[in-house]
């Protein structure tokens, strides 16, 4: 810290360089780590995940993003035309989860069920949902509404300890290891 106070512009440099760095390999890093803890594979969260660099008073990575649908994780069955009951698995060596019948608005029993909307996003990984009918009619249309189910969101994979301690000590070490390369090559 002492030799920096000699060169302020540089300093400022090698931190901003190196905390990008640190945000590139978060960005590496966050698919692989949370393909191994949950059973979403890292196409799928690379498809989703937002991280960028915030700075303003201090500099930082921030990610976010929405909630998942459930057919972005383990289920069954896979083909929208089967009646079976729909089961998810979300972490890797956990338990499986039947999707519960329900009684809907209508007193009629809802059970869950693979919709395929009318159109989806051009490519998306994901053409179906988990779904269930509510039994409320839409208020414009008047139609049977729909539930979708959603479950966690890449931010809140990343929180889990599983997930987070190997990402804090990966982009850890790749801000310590850019600071110090560039440190060595401005004091030689």
């Amino acid at each position: 810290a002492k030799e920096l106070t000699e060169y302020p512009v540089h300093a400022k440099n090698i931190l901003e360089d190196s905390l990008r760095a640190g945000a590139r390999v978060a960005r590496r890093q966050i698919p692989q780590l949370t393909s191994q803890v949950y059973t979403i594979s890292e196409k799928m969260v690379k498809d989703v995940q937002k991280v960028k660099v915030v700075r303003r008073h201090q500099f930082s990575v921030v990610l976010f993003g929405h909630p998942l649908v459930l057919s972005r994780f383990r289920h069954g069955p896979t083909d929208p035309q089967s009646s079976a009951h729909v089961w998810v698995n979300v972490i890797k060596n956990g338990m499986s989860y039947g999707l519960p019948t329900v009684v809907g608005a209508d007193g009629k029993q809802k059970k869950p069920y693979l919709y395929v909307p009318k159109t989806f996003e051009n490519g998306s990984q994901v053409p179906y949902l988990i779904a269930r009918r509510t039994g409320e009619p839409h208020p414009r249309t008047g139609k049977e509404m729909l539930q979708v189910f959603r479950t966690v969101s890449v931010p809140q994979m990343v929180q889990n300890p599983l997930v987070q301690e190997k990402l804090t000590a990966a982009v850890s070490e790749a801000v310590d290891n850019k600071m110090n390369r560039d440190l060595d090559d401005l004091l030689s």
